[in-house]
């Protein structure tokens, strides 16, 4: 091979950035759509069968951090390989789904925004709101049918039975312990999550009437606006970063960006040197959620030591990011953040709609994995059915069909936020018993938390709980901690 390691690397972040570059333009309206078709076309000489193939030699001969930098590269360059092959059908997707406004300076990709369609409290409204969104995914899914198919077919030309391998083995997931978290994820949380759905029902409705729609719209806690006021997000966000030693007001690395529409972001251009962050607050639960995630996630990115080589800047494992939006997102569910923003039963009755939302998350990633695994197992043209059986029987919600391919869009992504949540409730644990309720601002907790920032994505998930005190991805912090929180509220 006549390309260097440092070659190599420097080519994926070349490429990164200029993706990247690309979503950025389209976010702050210079470009209504994401051209990545060009950008993998200029990068082609990355995905190359005999590249990929001459990369896994390569890997096998060394040993140490050199061996862990081959392997990310080669992962990276196998997960994105059929990407690349379907990435003329992913530009039109977006073009096709994308929602203009004229209150809007950049366009609005509402199409898989369930929230958005869902916000209207009133239900006749909603309905033909989400009908209308129904309607539109009707007429996009052949172009995600065949793009699936054409995800498959590049998936058997890097040698393996279908995106499924490829998938699981590019993460190092297990399909044993992944399997059997779903099922113990699904199993311990259904008698919980049935009696918090049924205490927020609105009297009008019945389970049997619940509506895809219905759900999201309860989710987005509107009786809870007052306590979460647009105006003071700003402060709220640089409060909670101040804890962890992050100042959004100074942080060199970290821009901030309120384009006028589309909602809160994390966009990495350049790790760690340029990190966007869109501020679009709106005031509310939902919003100040979103904006705390996207937060943890630009700060973990940001906060990346510059010394670390390429592949642990930007090729680490996106379950990542993920625990470090999580974690923030945690802080505005705590007593002591929570005191004065309402009385004592609002506030009882807030955390409650909180870990509604969180078991619902953790119950529909556990779904789509399930339904991922099994649709990609068999053919694109059952996915309807198997959609919206698999759905309605673990989370008791009726679900649009027309969803079914768009839920998908980002292979296995919904794997990567369920390691996530269980790591955040591993490290969040192990900040609570050194920190107490306070951990959000206690001086422990940041030398801990900041100290994985550095290392970026240098360490798996297994390495990141060894260095927090367990020997591996454990499930049951994550259980226990919903079933113990819940019995408090």
């Amino acid at each position: 091979m006549s390309e260097s390691l440092e070659e190599l690397g420097g080519g994926a972040e070349r490429f990164l950035r200029e993706l990247n570059r690309e979503r950025l333009q389209v976010s702050i309206g210079e470009k209504e759509s994401t051209d990545s078709f060009s950008v993998f076309q200029r990068h082609a000489y990355l995905f190359d069968l005999f590249l990929i193939s001459d990369l896994g030699e390569w890997r096998n001969r060394e040993t140490g951090e050199k061996k862990k930098r081959l392997a990310y590269l080669q992962q990276f360059l196998q997960k994105n390989y059929p990407l690349a092959m379907v990435s003329d059908l992913s530009d039109l997707f977006e073009e096709k789904g994308t929602v203009k406004f004229s209150s809007c300076k950049p366009p609005l990709h509402t199409i898989s925004d369930g929230y958005y369609f869902a916000r209207s409290p009133d239900r006749e409204e909603r309905m033909g709101a989400w009908h209308q969104r129904e309607k539109m995914l009707w007429i996009l899914n052949p172009i995600l049918e065949k793009r699936l198919v054409g995800l498959h077919k590049a998936s058997r030309e890097l040698g393996y039975q279908g995106l499924v391998d490829l998938s699981l083995e590019v993460r190092g997931f297990d399909i044993g312990w992944l399997t059997e978290t779903i099922e113990l994820i699904l199993d311990r949380t259904e008698g919980l999550y049935l009696d918090m759905l049924e205490s927020f029902l609105p009297d009008s409705l019945s389970m049997d009437e619940m509506k895809q729609h219905d759900m999201l719209h309860l989710l987005r806690g509107d009786e809870f606006t007052d306590m979460f006021p647009a105006g003071q997000i700003w402060n709220s966000l640089s409060s909670a970063l101040s804890g962890f030693g992050a100042n959004l007001g100074v942080i060199g690395n970290l821009r901030l960006l309120s384009p006028g529409c589309g909602g809160p972001q994390a966009l990495p251009v350049r790790i760690p040197n340029e990190v966007y962050l869109f501020i679009e607050p709106s005031g509310g639960y939902l919003d100040y959620l979103h904006h705390f995630g996207e937060a943890g996630k630009a700060i973990q990115m940001g906060s990346t030591s510059p010394d670390m080589p390429v592949e642990f800047r930007y090729l680490g494992d996106p379950a990542i990011p993920e625990t470090f939006g999580l974690l923030l997102q945690r802080i505005i569910s705590t007593s002591p953040w929570l005191e004065g923003k309402g009385g004592k039963d609002d506030i009882v009755r807030f955390k409650r709609l909180f870990y509604l939302h969180r078991i619902y998350e953790l119950r529909r990633l556990a779904a789509l994995l399930l339904y991922e695994m099994r649709v990609n197992m068999g053919s694109p043209s059952t996915a309807d059915d198997m959609y919206s059986s698999i759905m309605e029987e673990k989370l008791h919600v009726a679900h649009s069909r027309e969803d079914c391919l768009v839920d998908i869009l980002v292979p296995f992504r919904s794997a990567d936020r369920l390691r996530g949540f269980i790591l955040e409730a591993m490290l969040r644990k192990a900040l609570l018993e050194k920190c107490g309720e306070r951990w959000f601002s206690h001086p422990a907790a940041r030398d801990i938390v900041s100290e994985i920032w550095s290392w970026g994505g240098r360490f798996g998930l297994d390495e990141l709980a060894n260095s927090i005190g367990y020997a591996e991805l454990d499930i049951e912090p994550l259980v226990e901690e919903i079933e113990d929180r819940i019995r408090l509220v």
